[in-house]
C-alpha cells in the first residue's frame, strides 16, 4: 500500500519549473509581439474598407 517515497521528486520538480517557466514567459512576449505586429499590419486594411465600401455606395 505505502509506496517509496523518492527523494530526488521536489527536486526534480523545481529543475522543471526552472526551464518551463522561462520559456513560457518568452513564448507569451513572442505572441504578444507578433499580435502587435499582425495589429499594425491589419490596421491599415480595416481604415481602406470602409473607404471602399462608401465608394461602392456612391456610384450606386
Amino acid at each position: 500500500m505505502l509506496q517509496p517515497i523518492d527523494p530526488g521528486l521536489p527536486l526534480r520538480g523545481l529543475a522543471r519549473e526552472r526551464l518551463t517557466l522561462p520559456l513560457l514567459r518568452r513564448l507569451l512576449a513572442l505572441l504578444d509581439q507578433l499580435l502587435t505586429l499582425l495589429r499594425a499590419l491589419l490596421n491599415p486594411l480595416r481604415r481602406r474598407r470602409p473607404l471602399a465600401q462608401a465608394r461602392r455606395r456612391a456610384r450606386s
